[in-house]
C-alpha cells in the first residue's frame, strides 16, 4: 500500500512541476512583452524630448544672431557659433532613434534641408550685419519659411504623439493581464506545495533544523545592531561636542588677535620714527598675518554655524536676495565695474539667510577670480525643472526642483578639481595670487546640503566657470 501511494505523490508532483514550468514560461513571455510596450512608451517619449531639444537649439541660434545683430557684441556671436556646432550631433541623434519609422525617417531629412536653409538665412543676415538690409521679399519669403519649420517639428511630434497612444494602450492591456497570470501562477504554486506535502515532509524537519539556526543568527544580528547603534549615538554626540567646540574656540581666538592688529598699529603709529626700515616690515607682515588669520576663524565660525544651525526653509524672492547682496559687496563691485544680471523666474524655496551666504560668496569669487582687463559679467538665472532632470542619483524624481545657474567668464579652472574646490582649506591658487582662506565653497556646499540640494561646477580655463544649484521646490 506504501509504495503504491509513494508512486502516486511522484506522479502528482512532476505533472504540478510541469504545470508550473508551462505556467512560468507563458508568464515570462507575459513579462518580455509588457517590457517590450514600457521600452516602446519611454523610446516615444525620448525621441519627442529630442525633437523638443533640437527645436530649442534652433531658438537658441535665432536668440543668439538676434542678440548679436542688436548689440555687435562677440558673446553672441560665440553662442551662436557654438549652438551651431550642436546641429549636426542633434539631428543625427533624432534619425538614430526615428529609424524604427519610415515616415519619420523621411520627416528627418525634411527637417535636415529646412534647419539647412534656415541657417544660411541666418548667416547671410549676420554677414550684412543688420536685418534691414535685407530686402522685404526676402524677409517674408524668411518668415513663412520658419512658419514651415515650426509645423514640420510639430508634425513630427504628433507622428509621435499617435504612437504614444497605441503603445500606451497595448501596455495598459499587458498591464492588465500580467498581474492576472501571476496570481494564477501563485495559486498553482500553493496547490503544487500542498499535494507535495507528504513528499517533501522530511525536509520539513531539516528545514525547522535550519529555521532554529537561523533564529540563533538573528538574535545575534539583532544584538550587534543594538551595539552599532549606540555606537552611532555615542559617535553623534562627540561630533556635535566638536562642532561646539570649534565654534567656542574659534570664537575665543578672535580676542587675542584684535589685540595684537591693535598693539601692532600702536607700534607702527607712535613708534614709527624710532623703528628700523626692517622692523617695520616685520610688524606688517604680522598684522597681515594675524589679518589672514582673523579671515579664517571668521570662515571657521560661518561653517560651524551652516554645520549645527538649522532653520525652516520658505519661499523666498531671488530678485530681492541678489540686490541685498548687491549692496553688501558694492565696494568689491565698483571697484572692478562688474556687472550683474538676473533672469528667470523669482521664487525659490530657500533658509533666507543661509542662501544669502550662499551667493555672496558665488559671486564674490566671481569677481576676485575675474581676467584681467575684461569687465566681470555675472549672470543669475532660476528655472523649475523635473527631479528627473538632476545629475544625482539621490535626488527624488517625483519632487520639482529650482535650477539656480550662476556664471561667469572669468578664469575658469582646471575640470579635474570640480569635487576638490567645495572641500574645506582647498585652494587652486596661492594666497599670494588671489586672497582668501579656502572654505567659501565648502560652506556653499554645506548651505545646499542644508536645503536637502546638490550643487556642480563646470568650467573652462580662460572662458568662465558655470555653478548649478539644485534646491527641491
Amino acid at each position: 500500500m506504501r509504495k503504491p501511494r509513494h508512486i502516486q505523490i511522484r506522479v502528482i508532483f512532476i505533472f504540478a512541476v510541469i504545470f508550473l514550468l508551462s505556467l512560468s514560461i507563458y508568464c515570462y513571455n507575459r513579462i518580455s512583452e509588457l517590457t517590450k510596450s514600457y521600452y516602446l512608451v519611454d523610446h516615444t517619449n525620448t525621441v519627442k524630448l529630442e525633437l523638443e531639444k533640437y527645436a530649442s537649439t534652433i531658438k537658441d541660434i535665432e536668440s543668439a544672431q538676434r542678440g548679436f545683430l542688436l548689440t555687435k557684441d562677440s558673446i553672441y556671436y560665440n553662442e551662436f557659433n557654438d549652438h551651431l556646432r550642436k546641429i549636426k550631433p542633434k539631428i543625427d541623434s533624432v534619425r538614430r532613434l526615428t529609424k524604427d519609422s519610415r515616415l519619420q525617417q523621411l520627416y528627418v531629412n525634411v527637417l535636415e534641408d529646412l534647419t539647412e536653409k534656415r541657417i544660411a538665412v541666418m548667416l547671410q543676415t549676420m554677414a550684412l550685419g543688420d536685418i534691414n538690409k535685407i530686402p522685404k521679399s526676402q524677409r517674408l519669403k524668411n518668415r513663412a519659411q520658419r512658419i514651415f519649420f515650426r509645423k514640420h517639428i510639430n508634425k513630427m511630434m504628433a507622428v509621435e504623439e499617435s504612437f504614444l497612444k497605441k503603445r500606451t494602450i497595448l501596455m495598459e492591456r499587458q498591464s492588465s493581464l500580467t498581474p492576472l497570470f501571476t496570481v494564477l501562477l501563485m495559486i498553482s504554486a500553493l496547490i503544487a506545495l500542498i499535494l507535495s506535502y507528504y513528499a517533501i515532509n522530511r525536509e520539513l524537519k531539516i528545514s525547522d533544523r535550519l529555521k532554529g539556526n537561523l533564529e540563533e543568527s538573528k538574535n545575534e544580528l539583532t544584538q550587534k545592531n543594538i551595539t552599532l547603534q549606540g555606537n552611532n549615538e555615542q559617535l553623534e554626540a562627540v561630533n556635535k561636542e566638536l562642532e561646539a567646540f570649534t565654534y567656542i574656540s574659534s570664537h575665543d581666538l578672535q580676542e587675542p588677535l584684535r589685540k595684537i592688529q591693535t598693539l601692532i598699529s600702536l607700534v607702527l603709529e607712535k613708534e614709527s620714527a624710532t623703528l628700523t626700515d626692517t622692523g617695520k616690515n616685520y610688524l606688517e607682515r604680522i598684522r597681515n598675518s594675524s589679518e589672514r588669520m582673523q579671515d579664517l576663524i571668521k570662515d571657521l565660525l560661518a561653517y560651524s554655524r551652516v554645520t549645527t544651525e538649522h532653520f525652516h526653509v520658505a519661499q523666498g524672492n531671488l530678485n530681492d536676495i541678489v540686490n541685498e547682496v548687491i549692496s553688501d559687496l558694492e565696494e568689491e563691485l565698483t571697484a572692478k565695474n562688474a556687472v550683474i544680471e538676473v533672469q528667470g523666474e523669482e521664487k525659490v524655496f530657500m533658509i533666507e539667510t543661509q542662501f544669502r551666504q550662499l551667493l555672496t560668496n558665488l559671486i564674490s569669487n566671481a569677481v576676485k577670480f575675474s581676467r584681467e582687463n575684461i569687465t566681470p559679467r555675472i549672470v543669475v538665472e532660476n528655472k523649475t525643472i523635473k527631479g528627473t532632470m538632476v545629475p544625482f542619483e539621490k535626488a527624488i524624481p517625483e519632487k520639482n526642483y529650482s535650477l539656480i545657474t550662476i556664471r561667469d567668464n572669468g578664469i575658469g579652472f582646471d575640470m579635474q578639481y570640480r569635487d576638490r574646490i567645495f572641500e574645506v582649506f582647498q585652494r587652486l591658487y596661492s594666497s599670494q595670487q588671489y586672497a582668501g582662506t579656502g572654505i567659501g565653497l565648502a560652506i556653499v556646499k554645506k548651505i545646499v546640503e542644508n536645503h536637502s540640494g546638490f550643487i556642480a561646477a563646470e568650467s573652462i580655463e580662460g572662458e568662465g566657470t558655470v555653478f548649478n544649484v539644485y534646491l527641491p521646490c
